[in-house]
């Protein structure tokens, strides 16, 4: 369950940084999310890992296109004025809300590998998760960029 909650409330914080590079907001206004928006439940299921992996393909998708348009703006290099113009605040927003969601996406996706999918089980599948070897704990990260 812990796992679980983890990659959703990172999800969440990839969300709303796709959406600000999207939308060309502040990266220092965007809302940052300690919570997930509906509870996990305490005996995740296949169906939970379902919906998350679907949230996850919708975001990622729409990050490809911020991607390219970041690529874009990196390859042409180009000339822009003092930090108080227009044209440097726009770029600052699109490379600040890009990195930002990297830095989501990274500990999400490590979270995410983590899952076992037990297919030989009988349904409903219950999810579980690869053991961290003995003496390690593994915890997830949550920092907030």
């Amino acid at each position: 369950m812990t796992r679980l909650h983890n990659c959703r409330v990172l999800q969440r914080n990839f969300r709303e940084c796709v959406a600000a590079a999207q939308t060309g907001n502040d990266p220092d206004r965007r809302p940052r999310h300690n919570d997930v928006e509906n509870p996990t439940p305490e005996e995740p299921h296949l169906f939970d890992l379902g919906q998350l992996t679907r949230e996850m393909s919708e975001s990622m998708l729409t990050w490809s296109h911020q991607l390219t348009r970041l690529g874009e703006q990196l390859i042409r290099d180009q000339t822009l004025g003092d930090n108080t113009s227009t044209e440097y605040q726009q770029h600052r927003r699109n490379i600040q809300n890009n990195m930002d969601a990297a830095r989501y996406l990274s500990p999400q996706l490590q979270n995410f590998c983590q899952f076992i999918v037990p297919l030989g089980a009988d349904r409903p599948r219950r999810l579980a998760v690869v053991a961290p070897p003995a003496g390690q704990a593994r915890v997830a990260g949550r920092g907030a960029p």
